[in-house]
């Protein structure tokens, strides 16, 4: 809840900018505005196809991609901003498995030892990668809407699993992987591990809560 009341009070400053300003160059805010919108509803309602349309093979609504550009482009130069000047690696493999939990993987990051990748990420077009790609698109910071068939993975095959930053996301779908494999009994333990491997690597609180009420279930 805690980003859609973000692009909230965006909306509220992006309206009072149409108000107050009488230059003709306000209409232009009427873009970001819209944008804004579509984003606040994506995260109430935990929508990620409302960011880029991003389907299962990595293709995106052309259209939804134009509505909301400002928002994308924004996320992709703070993007490239943090791969610049963070000294984390891009990817750590999960100690004892085949699992790697990364980031989105830049231009200058090699994916050849890798033999499936699982994308999360809502906000970004798809990888350059040309074996298993797996994407099932998911809202930073939110809970996961989307997940890959574990069945799919392949237990001896090394698997590149990432989101923007890999922290959040990532590191919720490993959890429930290294449960479903046995590898741990719990996601508490889970996440343990992933801290281990991967020390940046740690979910909200919100996340957390989504994925230790599985625990519940079981």
């Amino acid at each position: 809840m805690k980003f859609a009341l973000f692009f909230l009070c965006i909306i509220m400053v992006i309206v009072y900018g149409i108000i107050q300003l009488t230059s003709p160059f306000k209409f232009f805010l009427i873009w970001p505005l819209i944008n804004m919108f579509f984003m606040m509803y994506a995260y109430i309602r935990n929508k990620p196809q409302l960011v880029m349309g991003k389907k299962l093979d990595g293709s995106f609504n052309l259209n939804l991609l134009k509505i909301n550009l400002p928002w994308l482009l924004f996320t992709w130069i703070i993007f490239q901003i943090q791969i610049r000047f963070n000294r984390e690696e891009f990817s750590h493999n999960i100690i004892g498995t085949n699992l790697w939990i990364s980031r989105k993987p830049g231009g200058k990051d090699s994916l050849d030892k890798f033999d499936t990748l699982v994308d999360l990420t809502c906000e970004f077009p798809r990888d350059q990668f040309n074996l298993n790609y797996i994407c099932c698109p998911n809202l930073d910071g939110h809970e996961l809407s989307e997940l890959p068939v574990i069945q799919d993975l392949p237990k001896d095959k090394n698997i590149l699993i990432h989101c923007a930053n890999g922290h959040g996301r990532s590191s919720l779908y490993v959890a429930i992987v290294l449960v479903n494999w046995n590898v741990v009994a719990t996601y508490e333990e889970a996440l343990q591990l992933i801290l281990k491997s991967r020390a940046l690597a740690k979910p909200n609180s919100s996340q957390k809560k989504w994925l230790y009420s599985f625990d519940k279930k079981d």
